[in-house]
């Protein structure tokens, strides 16, 4: 009762939104009242038969309809969540620490995006506390903002020599943002700039791929599937083509200490031949590359091709 006063609740909830965490035990949730919109973190117990509890709310009084984007377990080890929620250009980023049931950190950053009708792409760096904004202007004109939302440190650029298509397919690392074209095949490796204070960051400026990678065949019709984006981000992605699928990772480029090269490359690991028409004939339905265990997954609409790289 003193938390349905603290905060207004209503009997109805007005629940819109919510996102379960990869262990599936707690879920966050967004609900909108007249002057604020309420996050919530629930803990859904370790059975059904767990009694389901709030563990941690915060009120947001912007005049803003929010969505969540991402709500993960700190890589890091510590007993903290990170809830990932965007509105138009803004970007925010709660955490909440578990063994206090309470939301104490928050964290905005505003994007200077033209049109209000622009809605980016959300990521995270896995095994980092770097989030990826990603979005095209109104020009066609691609922007990538990586920020540090727990230090306020970011970085932006405008990646050059690269035409969006909407068949692309971007993989972020931790020290790079690799992106492909099935225009010609190729995979552009950008450096991710240094970080610097948010406040000091104007716009996205250019930059040129540090190196431009050809692929190891010759097919006018070929695509790259990796994850999706606003998943745990994958270092493997494959290019396919009518008789082959290649696997690529990306790998730390260790042997080099000169800064004008990638920090990271795409390796190939493996190349299987494709045996099955019906694959490519339908490759429109090829959605993201996924990873399970030891396992990578190309689903498609209406069945899953299951394969196994030995990672």
């Amino acid at each position: 009762m003193a938390e349905k006063e603290q905060f207004d609740l209503e009997d109805n909830d007005n629940l819109y939104d919510s996102y379960v965490e990869s262990s599936g035990r707690y879920m966050a949730s967004l609900s909108t009242y007249e002057s604020f919109t309420l996050f919530s973190v629930w803990d859904l117990g370790l059975s059904g038969r767990d009694v389901i509890m709030p563990l941690a709310r915060y009120p947001e009084t912007a005049q803003v309809r929010l969505r969540l984007d991402a709500f993960y377990a700190d890589p890091h080890g510590s007993n903290c969540f990170f809830l990932v929620s965007t509105h138009e250009s803004s970007l925010l980023s709660p955490v909440s620490i578990s063994f206090q049931s309470e939301i104490s950190f928050l964290a905005k950053i505003q994007i200077p995006i033209s049109s209000p009708f622009i809605i980016p792409r959300i990521a995270r760096i896995k095994e980092s506390g770097l989030l990826v904004v990603d979005y095209e202007d109104d020009e066609d004109t691609r922007h990538i903002w990586i920020w540090d939302f727990q230090s306020d440190m970011a970085a932006a650029f405008i990646p050059l020599h690269y035409t969006p298509t909407g068949r692309d397919t971007t993989v972020f690392s931790r020290d790079c943002v690799m992106i492909t074209s099935p225009l010609d095949g190729c995979i552009r490796v950008y450096n991710i700039p240094p970080l610097l204070p948010r406040q000091s960051l104007t716009d996205a400026i250019g930059r040129e791929p540090e190196i431009i990678v050809a692929a190891p065949w010759r097919a006018p019709e070929s695509f790259y599937v990796a994850h999706r984006v606003a998943e745990d981000l994958c270092p493997y992605f494959f290019g396919l083509t009518p008789s082959q699928a290649v696997l690529f990772k990306v790998t730390n480029n260790g042997m080099s200490q000169n800064l004008a090269i990638p920090n990271q490359l795409p390796i190939v690991v493996r190349s299987l031949r494709l045996t099955d028409p019906l694959l490519w004939n339908q490759r429109q339905r090829v959605t993201c590359l996924q990873q399970f265990e030891n396992h990578l997954l190309l689903p498609v609409y209406g069945t899953t091709l299951p394969a196994d790289p030995n990672l």
